[in-house]
């Protein structure tokens, strides 16, 4: 999952558990208000009825205390400010503070205790009783009203899973096809984006101070010849297998620099390519030495031929675009298939300049990461294609 998927998820999931936060609390507060207000009406419909026919305290204590709801009903008393208590029934001694042997001689406003969250004490003035109340303390919370709570947070929370299950398949699907660098296969793209491609560098080794001089003179005699080939001593042991006269990797770095900026200079294009060999052909000998011979034969300037590392090979490809670049590797796999040699072991990946002020290391990085996604399942041949618009705005730090 990328970084701003991730962003998004984080974001998506805290702002889901803050909706399911609130939906419980204005729930639970809307079922508690609501078992308030009717233990309210049915409290006053009592106390009119009895009160109505003049009845007396103990017959409005008896009806507060009717079979109507009694498994919620905890307490039930009518009390003077001035004189106290008239008549207590409770389920527990708990809910009235200090409460002595006899509740008659409790005097003034009793302090009546109870469980704030579940249950709520009503209390209403008794007509014709004057400064008299009444009070009950009733549950105004039980299982059977959280159960509708939980129905829909169950529904809330099966929502989000089947959310979860769609955004990861949406996640992979971008991973795996890419979103700021997407692969097309046989002549597609891997679409570039602002980060640096994430591909271990080839083993390299520092070149010598006459070797890099040597390189710069030849640099420069190839800028005024176009076209010509140089020439150099062999060195066995940098070489690969066979006898053809490939360049080990100590110089094409920094060759690979200097024709990027030839290339600036003269406003042309510049690709490099990348081939990948399968063990099964690094391992053959024979066909190893077919296959390079091959890559001299096929490409303009075998001084641009490197040996990367074991079963790697780059190719500098100068003054040439993606699609001349694409033609002339095709034309190269072609030849491969002529000659015997099997292109189901070559994987290949491409990179060009296209307009960006760039480095060789990152164009080198391209083309090795390009390749090591090539397959036989795609064509064994992965091109990795700039986004000028998302480049500039890399470089400009705004967003693409």
């Amino acid at each position: 999952m990328s970084s701003r998927l991730h962003k998004i998820f984080t974001s998506i999931t805290i702002l889901f558990f803050i909706t399911i936060l609130t939906f419980f609390i204005i729930m639970l507060s809307a079922i508690r208000l609501n078992n308030i207000q009717s233990v309210e009406e049915q409290m006053k419909r009592d106390i009119d009825v009895v009160a109505a026919d003049g009845g007396s305290r103990e017959r409005i204590l008896q009806r507060l205390m009717s079979p109507q709801g009694t498994s919620k009903l905890k307490l039930a008393a009518i009390y003077s400010p001035d004189r106290g208590l008239y008549g207590l029934w409770s389920v527990s001694p708990s809910y009235v503070e200090e409460l002595p042997g006899d509740p008659a001689s409790l005097r003034g406003t009793p302090l009546f205790t109870y469980n704030g969250i579940y249950e709520e004490l009503v209390e209403l003035p008794i007509p014709g009783y004057s400064g008299e109340k009444a009070a009950v303390i009733y549950q105004v919370l039980s299982a059977r009203d959280l159960r509708p709570i939980v129905e829909n947070l169950l529904y809330m929370i099966s929502g989000y899973a089947l959310f979860i299950v769609i955004f990861l398949f949406i996640s992979i699907s971008i991973d795996r096809n890419g979103k700021e660098q997407s692969f097309e296969y046989s002549g597609a793209t891997v679409q570039e984006g602002a980060p640096e491609p994430e591909t271990p560098e080839p083993g390299e080794r520092n070149a010598g101070k006459s070797g890099a001089a040597e390189y710069s003179e030849r640099a420069r005699s190839d800028q005024q010849s176009g076209n010509a080939r140089s020439h150099r001593q062999k060195n066995d042991k940098d070489f690969s297998a066979g006898e053809n006269e490939i360049w080990p990797s100590d110089l094409m770095k920094l060759r690979l620099n200097n024709e990027i900026e030839r290339s600036a200079e003269n406003e042309s294009d510049i690709g490099f390519a990348v081939f990948r060999l399968h063990k099964k052909l690094v391992s053959d000998t024979q066909a190893l030495s077919l296959f390079e011979k091959e890559l001299l034969k096929s490409f303009r300037y075998e001084d641009l031929i490197f040996h990367i590392q074991n079963g790697y090979y780059g190719i500098i490809l100068p003054n040439q675009n993606q699609d001349e670049c694409v033609k002339q590797i095709e034309r190269f796999q072609r030849v491969c298939d002529s000659e015997s040699i099997n292109t189901e072991n070559v994987f290949i990946g491409l990179s060009t300049r296209s307009g960006r002020l760039m480095s060789g290391d990152r164009l080198m990085k391209e083309g090795i990461r390009a390749a090591s996604m090539a397959n036989p399942g795609n064509g064994g041949f992965i091109q990795f294609k700039a986004d000028p618009r998302k480049y500039r705005a890399h470089l400009s730090g705004t967003p693409g």
